[in-house]
């Protein structure tokens, strides 16, 4: 499957892996969830918009919009959508 990103394993072991996802302007994922896992997510650079859903029936939960610098934690009991909010490459 092609996806609208690049995704770059930085360190991985049996208990923790650290990615880089790199986001083309005005691109976003689906609705997905990482099964049982939790994740943080830092911004590097830019904004990324961040969609929560229920995780069994997909009802919205609302966006949030972060900055470069800042982090969000995505749980286990959540689907998300997100991607870039800027329209060219910085």
């Amino acid at each position: 499957m092609d996806y609208p990103y690049r995704r770059e394993t930085l360190y991985a072991d049996s208990d923790v892996e650290v990615v880089r996802v790199t986001w083309p302007p005005r691109t976003h994922s689906f609705a997905h969830d990482h099964g049982n896992s939790s994740g943080l997510i830092r911004v590097l650079s830019g904004s990324v918009y961040h969609d929560v859903f229920d995780k069994g029936t997909l009802t919205p939960r609302g966006r949030s919009v972060f900055q470069a610098g800042e982090c969000f934690l995505e749980t286990p009991d959540i689907s998300t959508s997100w991607g870039m909010t800027a329209t060219k490459r910085r």
